[in-house]
């Protein structure tokens, strides 16, 4: 199955956590405690890139998630 980044996806995409980079502790401490888990629902609601963010939600809450975050999530293409 090949893999994108969620920070490539567009407003509307709805998609599904695959996996997320897991070398930064306090990333991935930030992914656990926001639910940003592999399964986990995920619709993109906004792109921003000229404020370098994007509003999320992830099953639970919308939440605005930095673009550079974004790219250490994998969502299947």
């Amino acid at each position: 199955m090949s893999s994108t980044r969620l920070s490539e996806l567009e407003a509307g995409a709805r998609t599904t956590v695959e996996r997320v980079y897991e070398e930064d502790e306090d990333l991935l401490r930030f992914f656990h405690d926001e639910g940003i888990l592999p399964g986990t629902p995920v619709s993109i609601i906004e792109v921003a890139p000229y404020r370098g963010t994007m509003t999320v939600n992830f099953g639970r809450s919308d939440l605005v998630l930095g673009l550079e975050a974004a790219r250490q999530i994998w969502v299947p293409e």
